[in-house]
């Protein structure tokens, strides 16, 4: 036994979960025999019935029950076979506490009785079974209520794995299930394990002290996340590296606290949730009460201890767009609900779009990628897009959420392709459907496979409006979207004040300058004037953000930047200006250029010289007309000194 306790359950009976377990392993694993007293079952020919009957008959679109469907899969395969299954459905149960003792024996005792003709009997003192008795089918955690609704497809994979570990030879086998890393990698490395619960149920009950008596993955990321247990993520590449991370991190929280005795759900309570009020289910899955015929008509009602059974997940898919000019709160606000879901343990991806994104970059395309030979591979590459749609297929129970920063800075309509069509959000499928057949579903254009977007799959995306590298957002985008504006609130602005200049006075007075000679869309956001406490800080911000975004604005006339930050014609200190005279820059050209002169105007680089009263008079109109005043009173006893050049369209 190693130092660390994974083991460690505040639940009673876990110790005859794993002797059961342990007993399992030796002699179903090792040595082939069957736990319910039949014959030799775990051989390679009663997995292939399994497979041919169950695994490729997934009776997907049929209606009824799980039993329903079992009895039909399971009515051509032999005795062993439906023994052998049985069993396999044993060690599927075995760790969660979905379902009650009673309620596990008579799922096995029901599919051991679908045999033809009639295995011996199933064990009838369950009490004095090791495999059977109320302490060993008690359970260690919950699996969530995904683990019931798709438990067809734990089933599947729970098939695929042991014929895979059971053709292996003795000693391969026995190398495997005598290291824990090993072993992981191994029953993770299946197709079909994208997604499955089983197989963190299966790595607990089998080596107890390597893994947490977590089954679900949303609770494994989550616990990974935890800033309690100081993961890298850098070092979470797959499940088996997680779980080396989780048991590393546990055995360092052993040495800090002294003790064995530490449970995520419960000390230190980091996976810890409020519990919600039961209400009973009905379950998907129908017990013998008299003999199989008479179950099927039956629906039972159970309130399981730790779960609400197997009611289908009701997810509402979320398209929204959180849009805005700069600094406005529209990436805070998208990096929050980042922050929030990605420490929720929830799956997230973050793309952002340029004006040459492609669908070849978002869905799929040909890349460069390695082939047979040394040669560039031929295949098209999975896009982010195409990836999670797909990872959240396989994580029916979970929710998954696509980040986009900057969505209309690409074509849009380009970038997604086929699949604006199925954005919609009613047109999703339901998580885990079979995609062939779908209706809402599209056929790509490289692969030629067909895609489905589910209801577990959000998309965020934030868009600038101020942005004058694209057109205007496609019309489809819209249908399909939720817009929430994001627009610059000078109230929102803390420290309201630095010394006497009134920070919220003064975007105000700017963004009603640049609404009425551009528009509300290239309002300057109140982010940019947040956590200023100083006007050293006010006179960089300005030199650095605040200007230069106006000299983008206005990027073919810097008179109108320097007029829509100060409200006036007249020289200001935020600005130099200097005369550019035709006579001194050109000789013999008058027929071309003109006589007339100009005016250059460029940001100032002195901020020495600005001071609060400057700041005062860009929203303080009492102030600039006193200042006006002043101003002319000089010009006239100097004769008049000229004026910058007034702009046309004002």
């Amino acid at each position: 036994m190693s130092e660390n306790m994974s083991r460690y359950n505040p639940k009673q009976n876990s110790g005859a979960v794993f002797n059961a377990a342990e007993e399992f392993k030796n002699r179903a694993l090792i040595d082939c025999d069957s736990i319910f007293g039949f014959q030799k079952i775990w051989v390679p020919e009663n997995f292939t019935h399994l497979i041919k009957h169950y695994v490729n008959n997934p009776l997907e679109g049929e209606q009824g029950n799980l039993v329903a469907k079992l009895r039909q899969q399971l009515r051509p395969c032999p005795p062993g076979s439906i023994a052998l299954f049985a069993e396999i459905y044993w060690i599927l149960l075995l760790g969660p506490t979905n379902l009650r003792a009673e309620r596990k024996r008579e799922r096995i005792r029901h599919v051991w009785a679908m045999a033809s003709p009639p295995i011996s009997s199933f064990p009838p003192n369950f009490s004095n079974s090791v495999f059977l008795n109320d302490q060993a089918l008690s359970g260690l955690g919950s699996a969530g209520p995904g683990f019931n609704l798709y438990q067809w497809k734990e089933l599947q994979f729970a098939v695929i794995a042991f014929q895979d570990l059971m053709s292996q030879t003795p000693d391969t086998r026995k190398q495997l299930l005598d290291d824990p890393w090993a072993f992981a990698r191994w029953l993770d490395h299946f197709q079909e394990a994208d997604g499955r619960q089983f197989y963190h149920c299966l790595c607990h009950v089998l080596f107890p002290d390597e893994f947490e008596r977590i089954f679900s993955e949303k609770d494994k990321a989550r616990a990974a996340r935890s800033p309690v247990l100081g993961i890298s993520p850098s070092s979470v590449t797959d499940r088996p590296s997680r779980d080396q991370a989780l048991f590393a991190a546990r055995q360092v929280l052993e040495q800090e606290k002294g003790s064995l005795e530490i449970d995520f759900y419960e000390d230190p309570p980091i996976l810890l949730r409020t519990k919600t009020p039961k209400t009973a289910k009905i379950d998907e899955f129908f017990m013998p009460v008299i003999d199989p015929e008479t179950i099927l008509q039956q629906m039972v009602l159970e309130g399981d201890d730790e779960t609400d059974g197997a009611a289908e997940i009701e997810w509402e898919p979320l398209n929204q767009i959180y849009f805005g000019p700069p600094g406005t709160g529209k990436t805070h606000a998208m990096e929050k609900l980042r922050v929030e879901r990605y420490s929720e343990g929830e799956h997230i991806e973050f793309v952002s779009f340029h004006p040459s994104y492609s669908y070849e970059d978002f869905v799929e395309g040909f890349r460069p990628e390695p082939g047979k030979g040394g040669q560039l591979g031929d295949r098209p590459v999975k896009g982010p897009f195409r990836l999670i749609c797909e990872r959240a297929h396989a994580y029916p129970e979970d929710r998954h959420t696509l980040f986009i920063d900057e969505i209309n800075r690409a074509n849009v309509a380009k970038v997604f392709g086929e699949l604006i069509t199925v954005l919609e959000t009613s047109k999703r499928c339901a998580p885990g459907a079979k995609v062939e057949g779908l209706p809402a579903s599209v056929r790509l254009q490289y692969s030629g496979d067909k895609l489905a977007v589910p209801r577990n799959l959000d998309i965020i995306a934030s868009m600038n409006t101020a942005d004058r590298s694209v057109t205007a957002i496609d019309h489809a985008l819209r249908r399909r979207f939720e817009f929430i504006e994001c627009p610059a609130d000078p109230e929102l602005i803390e420290p309201s004040k630095v010394g006497t200049v009134d920070l919220s006075k003064l975007l105000a007075a700017i963004n009603d300058r640049i609404e009425f000679m551009l528009d509300r869309d290239h309002a300057i956001g109140h982010a940019i004037l947040m956590g200023i406490h100083s006007v050293e800080k006010l006179k960089s911000v300005f030199s650095t953000q605040v200007i230069p975004l106006l000299m983008e604005y206005f990027f073919e006339d810097s008179l109108r930047a320097k007029i829509a930050l100060t409200g006036k014609a007249r020289v200001s200190v935020f600005f130099e200006e200097r005369r550019l005279k035709p006579a001194s820059l050109f000789e013999n050209c008058d027929e071309f250029i003109g006589h007339e002169e100009r005016v250059s105007i460029s940001p100032s680089k002195n901020l020495d010289v600005w001071t609060e009263f400057d700041f005062q008079q860009l929203y303080d109109r009492r102030a600039t007309i006193s200042v006006d005043v002043v101003a002319a009173e000089s010009d006239d006893s100097e004769g008049g000194a000229p004026q910058a050049e007034t702009s046309p369209g004002i």
